[in-house]
């Protein structure tokens, strides 16, 4: 989106988080039968220029929607779309945390819509994902 000409009024980054597991991330992308957009493993820097590290191992698969121009439910199930097997979640050990993380940053007065269909919920509890959501306000 050309941001210059017409600023965004939010954006919204959704993405799909397993973490907590013992074995490499490889064996995560083998279970589900995707590839993640970002995996680490514990002792790995947050970022390359940060002093933080992940204190355990992650996966993460994000939303493929363009975060300017989208809403949470469209979000969503985009992130839905692009996972091959919901089912294979059941063969994730039982240890795992499975998160929908949802980071929504306003650049203006108007809000967007923030509501999730009683189909996406149902999703969401079915592969056992909670649902995690950060507002951030304008400055």
């Amino acid at each position: 989106m050309d941001q210059s000409s017409n600023p965004p009024k939010w954006e919204i980054k959704v993405r799909l988080i397993v973490s907590g597991f013992k074995d490499p991330p490889q064996s995560i992308t083998a279970r589900l039968g995707c590839q993640p957009s970002e995996t680490w493993l514990t002792g790995d820097r947050v970022l390359p220029q940060a002093a933080n590290v992940h204190h355990e191992n992650g996966w993460v698969l994000r939303s493929p929607v363009d975060p300017f121009q989208t809403t949470l439910d469209q979000a969503v199930e985009a992130l839905f779309t692009i996972i091959p097997n919901p089912a294979a979640f059941k063969s994730l050990p039982p240890e795992i945390d499975i998160e929908i993380g949802c980071a929504v940053f306003v650049h203006s007065e108007e809000w967007p819509y923030l509501g999730l269909s009683s189909k996406l919920v149902s999703r969401m509890a079915a592969i056992g994902a909670s649902f995690d959501l950060d507002l951030y306000p304008p400055a």
